[in-house]
Order: structure tokens, then C-alpha cells, then sequence
């Protein structure tokens, strides 16, 4: 694996429509902005594993083991900024097991500023990511199959649909088939 990333740095500066964006990897100053966005996912019902509001506490712990994931070279999480406020978050993870370690496995959430191209921009950068810095052949992710849009994302970039699992996520006392979507990278 490539050397890891250290807190704070900048991957890319973009502008859609009339937002400046700044991806870039978490710091721990950033655990209340990290929290914040996680429970606007929470609050909204969105399609995340996540249905009950994060604590301060735990997302401190969450993000001092995002922090030493991207420093060893394990990892590769980043944050979506614009005007000071964090709207995404994204992960691509290797196993250490040698049979798998060539595969990334995907995580992306958006809480604001959607169907601007936001995602799809994020979702190529994550994917070059995974490549270079840790580098996989195989680019790995689950999604709820009613999560229309973000299936289409994935599609954009180039995952396609290998696998299901009928009725594999409980969302908020209502089962949905888990999509498993791949892509070489």
C-alpha cells in the first residue's frame, strides 16, 4: 500500500453551480461537522446503516480510527466542504486478508447539495483513490435497492450489479433487498 494520508489534506477544489467544494481527509477538529452530517442522514430516513443519531462521543471515536486508517495506508476516507460546512463523506477500505486484499470496498454519503453532479464527481475520485494509494483491482459496494439514485451514481461510474440479497436491510422496520455492485478498477 502507498504511504497514508495525513488529516486535513486536500485531494481536490472544485465549483458546481455557485459552490466552491473542497474534498479533502477528515481531521479531528472536524468530529462535530462529522456528526452533523451523519444525523441530517439519520433525520431524513436516508438509506445509510446508521438510524439512530450519533453521539458526540462516538463519532470522536469513529473519526480518530478514520484518522489512523488514512495514516497507515489502509484507507482512504474523505469530507465534502463547502462554506466551512461538511455535506459528504466517502471511504474505500482493502482487506488485510490476502485473498481479498485487492478489493476496495465503497462507502459514500451525501446530505446536501444532491443532484448537482456532486456524487458522480466524488465517486471518480474515490475510485482513482482506491487505485493508486491502495492499490486495488476491484472496486466493491452495497446499496439499498430502492436507493434509485444512488444506483444510478454508481452506474455512471461504471459499477454494475453482481449479486442480491432479498429483504438484507432492516430500513426503519421495512426489509429491502441489498444490490451488491462491482467494477474493475
Amino acid at each position: 500500500m502507498a504511504k497514508g494520508l495525513k488529516p486535513g489534506f486536500v485531494l481536490d477544489e472544485f465549483t458546481l453551480g455557485s459552490r466552491d467544494f473542497v474534498v479533502r481527509t477528515p481531521k479531528k477538529s472536524d468530529a462535530e461537522g462529522c456528526r452533523c452530517h451523519v444525523n441530517r442522514l439519520v433525520k431524513e430516513k436516508a438509506f445509510i446503516l446508521m438510524q439512530k443519531r450519533v453521539s458526540a462521543g462516538d463519532e470522536r471515536k469513529w473519526l480518530a480510527g478514520t484518522i489512523r486508517g488514512n495514516a497507515a495506508g489502509r484507507s482512504v476516507t474523505v469530507v465534502v466542504e463547502t462554506g466551512g460546512e461538511i455535506v459528504g463523506v466517502a471511504a474505500a477500505s482493502v482487506g488485510g486478508m490476502k485473498a481479498v486484499a485487492h478489493v476496495a470496498n465503497f462507502g459514500i454519503g451525501m446530505s446536501r447539495h444532491r443532484d448537482i453532479g456532486l456524487g458522480t464527481r466524488l465517486m471518480k475520485l474515490m475510485l482513482r483513490l482506491a487505485r493508486r494509494r491502495l492499490r486495488a483491482k476491484l472496486a466493491r459496494l452495497t446499496v439499498y435497492a430502492a436507493n434509485e439514485r444512488a444506483i444510478r451514481c454508481y452506474e455512471k461510474v461504471g459499477f454494475a450489479e453482481c449479486g442480491r440479497v432479498p429483504r438484507a436491510y432492516n430500513h426503519h422496520g421495512r426489509y429491502i433487498d441489498m444490490v451488491i455492485m462491482a467494477r474493475r478498477l
